[in-house]
């Protein structure tokens, strides 16, 4: 889905299987989830307001969920978070429509992605200039505000 609408086809090539899903926690209790994106080994790229544990009650952990089929069916693999940042600049929740500007994280996983995924490609001209342009990330995610 892609702003309410299902996605039958897409204009940009890429991975089929860079997209994941994190586990917020509390102790061992699920208390939210959020999608991210695979970008190297065992990193994610996802929203800012998916660490906002000001808004998550209890949150304290969170684990890196990859979902594929396979022979007998399902198969899910749970790696358990180490790390994240988030944007310096993220706004926490609220009216402000600017705290979308910033709503990015970085997160960080124990081990390596299973042999199914693939991360994103990333540019790596380090001399290209973006200012001022769109980025595509593919993920799951929400057409309205919470």
């Amino acid at each position: 889905l892609i702003g309410g609408s299902i996605v039958r086809s897409r204009e940009a090539s890429g991975p089929t299987r860079s997209v994941v899903l994190i586990q917020i926690l509390a102790g061992e209790k699920l208390v939210s989830f959020c999608t991210g994106t695979l970008i190297s080994r065992n990193v994610i790229l996802t929203a800012g307001h998916c660490f906002d544990w000001t808004q998550i009650y209890g949150a304290d952990r969170f684990n890196v969920i990859f979902e594929h089929f396979g022979k007998e069916g399902k198969v899910y693999t749970a790696l358990r978070g180490k790390a994240h940042r988030v944007h310096p600049q993220h706004q926490p929740f609220g009216k402000n429509v600017a705290r979308m500007r910033y709503d990015l994280a970085i997160a960080v996983f124990e081990g390596s992605h299973p042999p199914e995924f693939h991360p994103a490609p990333l540019d790596t001209d380090t001399r290209a200039s973006y200012a001022s342009r769109d980025i595509r990330v593919y993920g799951y995610g929400r057409s309205e505000d919470y």
